[in-house]
């Protein structure tokens, strides 16, 4: 393992990653220096002595233990020390390794619990049954104060459904790709919320994209210049670049998915202007999708 690190240190790999990591927009930039970030959001309870306590165990357990615990600490100071972006999201495929650590911390603590209780209750005189009844109920009153304690994980869960917009069943991409295909022109713009997903099922790339978010970290000299990521689209920043857009083509689509129409995408001057200046088309989608357009004839759109 060492090896295979020295190897690609050599080269420089770890430096574009470096320097790529560290363009963040304005929005996300106060993560960047976080470095308790992903450790606050583990160990926000009262119940956090648990996983430390699981740790130690398995330190003390040999080559399995510190294997498992290398497994899930590496990722950590990986995300939190070389990578500027972070969110929830990135370290969800290492809760259940979490889970597992917390879970050795919890059976250590039943034990201590159960021969502390032999000796205080004198459990050992008592029936079997009693000894399993009452071993049943201090398992069972740990382990769902565990669960209720750990809110930082349901609170990170539940913040990624809202911003993602994923409590919505489906986003109907699907149909607002059909009904562009059979209504869009050659030569006419579109502007869409996420660009992948127009370039997936209509097979036409979008000019632009409407997440003015992604271009809020911009140097001034970059203004109107600066592109999506994934599909090339120009970053609409402000009501000024639709405006333009506008003029620069005399038809187009304006598409934003309905969890995205927010302060974050689109300011409030640019939802006055699409709305004063595009017409809807309700029936593009069912209705997760809102489809504008400019210079187009409602009339001779069939639904």
């Amino acid at each position: 393992m060492l090896a295979a690190c020295f190897l690609t240190a050599s080269t420089n790999v770890f430096q574009q990653m470096w320097q790529m990591a560290r363009e963040v927009p304005a929005y996300a930039a106060w993560k960047s220096n976080r470095y308790d970030f992903y450790t606050s959001m583990l160990l926000g309870t009262h119940f956090d002595w648990l996983a430390v306590l699981g740790a130690v165990v398995l330190a003390l357990k040999g080559r399995r233990g510190a294997y498992l615990l290398t497994g899930f600490i590496a990722p950590i100071l990986f995300h939190t020390f070389l990578l500027a972006w972070k969110s929830e999201r990135y370290i969800l495929y290492l809760i259940p390794l979490f889970e597992v650590i917390v879970s050795v911390g919890v059976l250590t603590a039943v034990g201590w619990v159960l021969r502390a209780s032999d000796r205080l209750l004198l459990l050992r005189s008592a029936a079997p049954r009693s000894r399993m009844l009452v071993a049943w109920a201090l398992v069972t009153s740990i382990v769902l104060g565990w669960l209720l304690a750990y809110r930082s994980l349901w609170q990170g869960v539940f913040a990624f459904r809202e911003y993602h917009g994923v409590t919505i069943v489906h986003v109907d991409w699907r149909g607002v790709g059909q009904y562009l295909k059979r209504h869009a022109e050659p030569g006419e713009a579109i502007a869409a919320s996420v660009p992948l997903a127009i370039l997936y099922y209509a097979g036409r790339k979008p000019d632009y994209s409407v997440r003015r978010f992604e271009a809020a970290g911009r140097r001034p000299q970059q203004y109107g210049k600066v592109r999506d990521r994934y599909a090339g689209s120009l970053i609409l920043e402000d009501a000024r670049m639709v405006e333009e857009m506008m003029r620069r083509h005399p038809r187009g689509w304006f598409i934003v998915d309905a969890p995205r129409w927010n302060k974050y995408f689109l300011s409030q001057a640019q939802k006055e202007l699409v709305f004063r200046r595009m017409t809807p088309h309700p029936h593009a989608s069912d209705g997760t999708v809102l489809v504008y357009s400019w210079g187009t004839e409602p009339a001779k759109i069939a639904r």
